[in-house]
């Protein structure tokens, strides 16, 4: 009757006068048959569309869930006021409701239910400091008292949930943010005025969670969680606990830890029960009994992954677990991957004997992942090998890291595991380095050094851990000799180049003279100076790139080309190849701009030799001649053919070639370095060369190479046959005398094998057991090899016609072997 009083329709063609709504009214005129049924019907209309409007006005201010919570509340006191309120906050509302909803067909009311205290939802966030249906003595009940703003709380949590569509209840969303007891009211306010995007997202993932359990079980642990001494007593626990002290410091227990001791106190940018509560998440979604409950395995993919990304993206929050949740979901990926059809039962199985993706010792590791490897062969995996391999390998990694998180100063049993040269951790090796990296500052340090290590505990300890007996692999030196030039040169200007070489111009000869002196180093120091001047050599090789003026670059030249050590060469052609790779220009190109240019360093590589036809052919291509491997013995040979008393050398040298494989492959190296040279015009066969050959060196060339060996020996000085294919001629495109300059040093790698003591492999596809050539070449390599073509194949019937006049040749006695 009050809002019939007080509140006139505000559409004023109804409800103004009863007889023009009886004559007018097309429902009315449609359902009355008597003037007496009319009026009835008008005045039953009046009355449902104000009832209807204070029903919707009493909905949408939760006035009916505010009564039933008035109703069987038990506390006289709250019950008074709450009484109060309720009849206050009715009339005041009365006073601003919208007349216009009595002429909507639907009325929208929003869809929450159990609020304690009236509200209206669409203003609830100006209702934290005004309120148009509170009034001042209730508003400071409320921000003042806690037992008051438990309640306007827990509506609020009830009313953020349905605007956010988080299907969590709203009893344990109240119990996850007020269990803190050292929460004020002032903090829980920020929560949805400041915090409320992060909140949203912790809400989410608890949802999420839900896939794989039940709310109930982890509000169980979470009311659990916290003890405060004193009064209460630590208790062990499956899960994490934390623990309040004397209500001043936070301590975070570990699982079935029960003391203090050792334990850093615990810090947080936000709440630690929130913490806490996220990292007994973790655990409880990687224990055996929910994995055991599990029916999809993509749901369990799913879930873990929707976890791990959200809480990485929390910024107030750090949950030190959740490498191990990250751990586990590399595990059942790994699973899904090499055992698609499988991959739960093995999942299931794991997880009953106890596995939680956390490991004690480095060792245990290793020892999980063969086992694993052994459970995949048995399941018969369709995969291919190199896929499970991989995956194997990277799973190792990822356990590892998490490991190492955990155990920060034992990285070295991690390097020795991944210097093992029967493994191939190397490949994902980039996280772990990143790990010890960031622990001990090193490619800062290394930079503020000039690459020098300082002499403290950490890099001390970094050393012993290098220190790795049987280093023959030296795959850690490597990769952090490459890790650490990569970072560092990450960090430079190219505007700053000049500056920076002039500046550390001291410490580079300091470091290049202490690694060149042969002086022993600690490994760990040899690391970082390989580094650092692999840094600063890539520097000059830019600042040379862009023709820089800097008078450094005239010290650096002086110096360079005072250098004629292995290692000052390996620097200048380290230097070379980064040009190189700078301009994108080929050896050929660079070596036309470089040339005429006053870089005398730079000048032998592109110098010409005294044989003008050799340096000919060098200039235009890139003979396959040993550069690392034999390259003291293939010097060797070149001095002694160049030297005056050359015939009693060789001799001595082809009798030493029987019984020394690298120096016979660099004997038979020169004769296609000598080959080269008819790749020019008007070059003509030396028949002197070839005859003291013949004459004065054909028993013993034999003896060492057999006649196979020394006929290629005389083809390669002859310029072979006009028929055969590896003739030379000036006309020739580069890319065809590569190909055959290469297909000849195969040959002669194989030839080469002669001269081992025992008989190998590709030592037998050449020579038989007593390092000889075979009677017949087609039986021998018949017994070391398959043909796998049909019999009516082109290149079979080919090769027959070819065996055949071989073997005729052979059955001659003509050891002639036409190429």
């Amino acid at each position: 009757m009050i809002l019939i009083q007080k509140l006139p329709s505000s559409d004023k063609t109804r409800f103004v006068d009863w007889r023009f709504d009886i004559l007018t009214n097309a429902i009315t005129i449609a359902s009355s048959r008597s003037f007496y049924d009319a009026f009835q019907v008008t005045i039953s209309m009046f009355y449902e569309a104000y009832l209807s409007l204070l029903l919707a006005h009493l909905e949408k201010y939760q006035f009916f869930d505010a009564y039933i919570f008035l109703a069987n509340n038990q506390d006289d006191n709250i019950q008074n006021n709450l009484s109060k309120l309720w009849i206050d906050s009715l009339k005041t509302s009365l006073e601003t409701i919208n007349v216009t909803l009595m002429n909507l067909d639907v009325i929208d009311i929003s869809f929450i239910f159990g609020l304690q205290l009236p509200y209206e939802y669409d203003s609830r966030l100006d209702q934290m400091h005004t309120s148009n249906i509170y009034n001042d003595k209730f508003l400071q009940i409320i921000f003042n008292d806690q037992i008051w703003f438990q309640l306007y709380f827990h509506d609020q949590i009830a009313m953020h949930l349905a605007e956010v569509k988080i299907q969590l209840s709203t009893d344990f969303v109240f119990d996850l943010l007020t269990n803190n007891p050292t929460r004020i009211i002032k903090q829980y306010k920020r929560l949805f005025l400041v915090e409320h995007i992060e909140l949203t997202e912790i809400l989410r993932l608890f949802e999420t969670s839900l896939q794989l359990i039940n709310e109930e079980q982890i509000r169980n642990i979470i009311k659990k969680q916290w003890v405060e001494i004193p009064p209460s007593m630590i208790q062990s626990s499956e899960f994490y606990t934390l623990v309040l002290v004397n209500s001043e410091q936070f301590y975070l227990l570990p699982p079935k830890t029960t003391t203090l001791k050792k334990q850093p106190i615990f810090e947080c940018k936000g709440d630690p029960m929130i913490e806490t509560s996220l990292m007994n998440l973790i655990e409880l979604i990687l224990s055996p009994s929910v994995i055991q409950q599990v029916k999809n395995i993509q749901q369990v993919t799913t879930t873990y992954s929707l976890i791990a990304q959200g809480i990485r993206d929390l910024d107030s929050y750090m949950v030190n677990n959740l490498e191990k949740l990250r751990s586990f979901l590399s595990f059942v990926r790994c699973l899904t991957t090499l055992l698609p059809h499988r991959a739960l039962e093995v999942l299931k199985d794991v997880s009953k004997s106890g596995f939680d993706a956390k490991f004690h010792l480095c060792s245990s590791i290793h020892y999980f992942i063969t086992q694993l490897q052994e459970r995949i062969k048995s399941e018969q995996s369709t995969v291919d090998e190199n896929i499970i391999h991989r995956a194997l390998v990277k799973l190792e990694l990822d356990f590892l890291k998490d490991w190492l998180a955990d155990n920060e100063d034992s990285y070295g049993e991690i390097l020795t595991l991944m210097n093992d040269e029967n493994n191939d951790l190397w490949f994902y090796s980039a996280k772990i380095f990143t790990i010890i990296d960031n622990k001990l500052d090193l490619t800062s340090t290394l930079k503020e050094n000039h690459g020098n290590l300082p002499s403290n505990d950490e890099y001390k300890h970094l050393n012993q851990s290098l220190e790795i007996p049987n280093i023959s692999t030296r795959k850690i030196e490597r990769l952090m000799v490459n890790r650490l030039h990569m970072h560092l040169m990450l960090s430079v200007q190219g505007n700053e180049i000049g500056q920076q070489l002039t500046d550390e111009y001291p410490y580079f000869i300091e470091n290049f003279r202490e690694i060149q002196s042969g002086n022993k180093l600690d490994v760990g120091q040899m690391i970082s100076l390989l580094a650092w001047l692999k840094y600063y050599a890539q520097m000059y090789a830019f600042a040379l790139n862009n023709d820089s003026r800097d008078d450094v670059l005239s010290e650096l030249d002086r110096f360079l080309t005072n250098g004629d050590t292995p290692f000052c060469s390996t620097i200048k052609l380290f230097i070379i190849k980064q040009i190189l790779q700078m301009s994108k220009l080929t050896l050929k190109d660079l070596r036309e701009i470089y040339v005429n240019r006053n870089l005398l360093w730079i000048r032998p590589f592109f110098q010409r030799l005294r044989d003008q036809q050799a340096t000919n052919v060098r200039q235009t291509l890139i003979l396959p001649l040993p550069l690392f491997e034999c390259r003291e013995e293939f010097e060797r040979v070149r001095k002694i053919f160049n030297s005056t008393d050359r015939n009693n050398q060789l001799q001595k040298v082809i009798q030493e070639c029987n019984h020394t494989q690298k120096l016979s492959y660099a004997f038979l190296c020169w004769f296609i370095e000598y080959y080269s040279r008819f790749t020019q015009s008007n070059t003509e066969i030396d028949v002197d060369f070839i005859r003291i050959i013949q004459h004065d060196f054909r028993q013993d060339l034999i003896k060492s190479f057999t006649p196979l060996g020394y006929q290629f020996l005389i083809d390669l000085c002859s310029n072979f046959s006009d028929k055969s294919y590896f003739q030379l001629h000036y006309t020739m495109i580069p890319d065809d005398i590569h190909k055959r300059l290469l297909a000849l040093n195969i040959v002669a790698v194989f030839i080469s094998f002669k001269a081992q003591s025992a008989i190998t492999l590709l030592g037998n596809i050449l020579f038989n057991n007593q390092r000889q050539m075979p009677i017949n070449y087609v039986q021998h390599l018949s017994t070391i090899c398959l043909p796998g073509l049909a019999i009516n194949n082109m290149i079979i019937s080919q090769m027959l016609y070819v065996r055949t006049r071989v073997q005729e040749r052979l059955d001659q006695g003509a050891y002639f072997v036409d190429y």
